[in-house]
């Protein structure tokens, strides 16, 4: 995953004037968002999570968790290698977090220039 943040930086820095900072706010704030939802989603409904994903796995799962394929496969890859399902739904939130804020990013910057002061 960090590979993949570190090619996004290096491919990023013919268009943007300081891409290592760039990537490290983005990846500061994904890092926040994915706290946040620790904090304010997974401490009041976590377990739900976990049950869903298991039911996904034993073929109970309804529709359309059924058919996510990305989110339960990347998650569960993760597990495998770590062992460990937590971290594998942290490492998640916070890597497809990353990119949805840098996509955010890039489509606000095709309406807005960069800042003259950066």
């Amino acid at each position: 995953m960090l590979l993949a943040v570190a090619l996004r930086t290096w491919a990023d820095r013919q268009d943007e004037p300081q891409p290592f900072k760039l990537q490290g706010l983005l990846v500061v704030l994904a890092a926040l968002m994915t706290l946040w939802h620790v904090c304010w989603v997974d401490r009041f409904h976590g377990s739900w999570q976990q049950e869903l994903y298991l039911d996904v796995f034993n073929h109970t799962a309804s529709a359309p968790h059924l058919f996510r394929a990305l989110p339960y496969g990347f998650t569960r890859t993760l597990e495998r290698i770590t062992g460990d399902w937590w971290f594998s739904c942290l490492a998640y939130r916070w890597f497809f977090s990353y990119w949805f804020v840098w996509s955010w990013y890039r489509f606000a910057r095709l309406f807005h220039d960069r800042c003259a002061r950066c």
